[in-house]
């Protein structure tokens, strides 16, 4: 959809004058905006820097899981009972 407006957009505007003295007033020109920024504390960097590093590290510590396959199918894992009851209920 397209809207002309046919010149109803330059409207004549009368200046504005000061009612003391009479003398026309204008407009100040709009300061310059200040440019977007942010600034991080030295803890929000910290933070940034340590969620970073857990993004770059594997999900799977490939020479562990290694270690104990090894240890399994060699017959020397043994891990306490009491470990792996604890496990499961979820301590």
């Amino acid at each position: 959809m397209r809207i002309e407006l046919n010149g109803a957009d330059r409207v004549p505007v009368s200046p504005v004058t000061n009612a003391t003295d009479g003398s026309v007033i204008r407009p100040m020109k709009a300061a310059a905006a200040p440019a977007d920024g942010v600034a991080l504390s030295g803890a929000a960097q910290e933070l940034r820097a340590y969620q970073r590093a857990a993004q770059d590290a594997p999900d799977v510590r490939e020479e562990l899981v290694a270690e104990l396959k090894a240890k399994i199918a060699a017959g020397q894992y043994h891990p306490p009972a009491e470990d792996i009851a604890r496990k499961m209920l979820g301590g």
